[in-house]
């Protein structure tokens, strides 16, 4: 591997080398990089090793020397030519100057996860116009996602770079709804999602916009499906993190890293999965560097990164683009409610139940209406004027069977670690649930189970004709503003006690909105998020009666000023 340290090479040099350089600095240490990117570099060296492939330099070359014409804006300068950043010609090199025997290109698919301002845009322009003047008669290039104003970004993108050079004017034509190379019948087009032209596509290029924002597979497959009719073509997929944690960006996510790991094969696919790593400290600058390939570089600037790092540690919702747009991990809601690393604070590992038998105890129920998740809080006001509680959380097998692939993943991990009962069958049924709440209490000192009465009437009634201390809490506004505002003022403050995966994890669905008059509700985005056991939390809390918190004296502790004697 030392034979490609190429110790002289600097950025200005727009070589081919650098694509072997980069990888070789990634896994020397000597460019800082995530794990993912370490193993996307190790990858690179085991296909030039691979007797099925070979390297082609005059390829890779060719590509980045149309790069070196492409205009690009830089500090809102337009300048006549690009200089690649060495990840970027790493990208490159390995998408162009990697083939098979055949001389046909080893990779046609593409998914590159890069921070925000790393260049993607005029990288998937340039990218695609290249493809467009190399490709063979009647070239077709298509911009896809969920909406036209989407999917026309990155031709406009293209749009711009043939505006700003006469030499791209001269084979490019850039017209209002299409970009055209007229003398091999090529075009551009973007397209949405519904739009009825998806059918029947021969692309030489596709490429995927907002991947982060698209739910489903749908689109996906269908480029997918356009692959493999003509020669060389190429499914690039350039995007950030995002908001959606289980949406298609999730799962290539997911199926890229399986693959860099070595437990999937898929030799047509490139990975270069740029974030940082699980454990790593957010507001190290260090890991930055990780997600923001060009950052040594200085793109983006560390200024900039520096100032958005002290607005995120201040608001809940910058720390959610800090993570997705600057660390490039995927996170749920840019509206979330709860800044999870205070939640995650508040967990107690090592808390029993059973140590909370003689204090009173005040019960919480969500129901599912159906087939959803149902949850009770089991909640202890402790001395110091917090609470701690405990959840048992209930879902039918059905759906389980029938939920995503990420959702599924949750409720298994939760199931084995026992945060959450699996029922037999396609509901929880009422009786079922009535047996757990009798149980509940006849083990503890349970002072009132509050419960939604749209959803539970039936089961109140036979409670209470057992003698079991019922209480509708209706769940509107008027009900639960004020316990939605102390459980976060809890959880703020410290003095809010839990060990539930299934909790943490409806934490981050939760979203809480404010009507004019200032009363609150939490809600969640999307029908597939829950946010049973935050919600069976808050109807607990809004019949509890909490220990007053004790008053600490101005005087005592080493922070306290003392006692002044005259």
């Amino acid at each position: 591997m030392e034979q490609y340290a190429y110790p002289d090479l600097t950025v200005r040099d727009q070589t081919f080398e650098w694509c072997h350089k980069y990888a070789h600095d990634v896994i020397s240490g000597d460019t800082k990089a995530g794990k993912w990117v370490k193993l996307a570099a190790e990858r690179h060296f085991r296909d030039i090793q691979d007797e099925r492939y070979y390297f082609d330099e005059a390829a890779a070359q060719d590509v980045i020397n149309f790069f070196n014409i492409l205009p690009c804006k830089i500090n809102n300068e337009i300048l006549q030519g690009t200089i690649l950043l060495p990840w970027q010609i790493f990208m490159l090199g390995s998408l162009f100057g990697m083939k098979k025997l055949d001389g046909s290109n080893k990779y046609s698919y593409c998914y590159a996860q890069i921070a925000r301002k790393g260049g993607k845009s005029t990288l998937s322009g340039g990218i695609t116009l290249y493809k467009l003047l190399k490709g063979g008669h009647a070239p077709q290039a298509f911009s896809a996602a969920t909406t036209r104003d989407q999917a026309a970004i990155l031709w406009n993108a293209a749009k711009v770079m043939i505006s700003q050079s006469p030499q791209l004017q001269r084979v490019f034509k850039a017209k209002r709804n299409e970009i055209t190379i007229p003398h091999k019948d090529g075009v551009f087009r973007p397209l949405a999602s519904q739009s009825h032209t998806l059918d029947g596509l021969e692309p030489t290029i596709a490429t995927l916009d907002e991947c982060h924002a698209i739910l489903d597979r749908n689109i996906y497959e269908v480029l997918e499906s356009a692959m493999g009719t003509i020669p060389n073509q190429l499914l690039l997929i350039i995007t950030t993190a995002g908001f959606i944690l289980d949406g298609l960006c999730t799962q290539l996510n997911r199926d890229g890293k399986a693959v860099l790991e070595g437990h999937v094969n898929q030799d047509s696919y490139f990975y270069l999965i740029a974030e940082i790593d699980d454990g790593d400290d957010p507001w190290e600058e260090d890991n930055w560097y990780k997600a923001n390939l060009g950052l040594e570089h200085g793109l983006p600037s560390i200024h900039t990164l520096r100032e958005q790092c002290e607005m995120a540690r201040i608001s809940v919702e910058k720390k959610a683009g800090w993570y997705t747009k600057r660390l490039n991990v995927f996170v749920t809601g840019g509206n979330a409610w709860l800044d999870m690393d205070e939640v995650k604070s508040c967990r107690t590992p090592d808390m029993k139940i059973d140590d909370y038998k003689q204090l009173k105890c005040f019960v919480g129920v969500d129901k599912s209406l159906k087939n959803d998740l149902t949850s009770i809080c089991l909640l202890f006001p402790t001395n110091d004027g917090g609470v701690a509680t405990f959840y048992r959380n209930y879902l039918p097998e059905y759906t389980i069977q029938n939920a995503s692939v990420l959702q599924q993943q949750i409720y298994r991990k939760a199931a084995d670690s026992g945060y959450l009962t699996i029922v037999n069958g396609k509901t929880i049924r009422d009786d079922f649930l009535l047996e757990e709440i009798k149980q509940i209490n006849r083990e503890y000192r349970v002072e009132v189970v509050a419960y939604d009465p749209w959803k539970m009437g039936e089961i109140a009634e036979d409670a209470e004709g057992l003698g079991i201390p019922m209480l509708g809490v209706g769940q509107v506004l008027g009900n639960m503003s004020e316990p939605s505002v102390k459980m976060e003022a809890l959880i703020k403050e410290g003095r809010f006690q839990y060990d539930c995966n299934i909790f943490e994890y409806c934490c981050t669905n939760a979203i809480l909105k404010v009507n004019g008059n200032g009363n609150a509700r939490v809600e969640k985005e999307m029908y597939a998020n829950k946010i049973d056991s935050v919600v069976a939390c808050i109807i607990a809390l809004s019949c509890a009666v909490l220990n007053k918190a004790p008053v600490k004296s101005p005087y005592a502790g080493e922070e306290g000023r003392g006692l002044l004697i005259l």
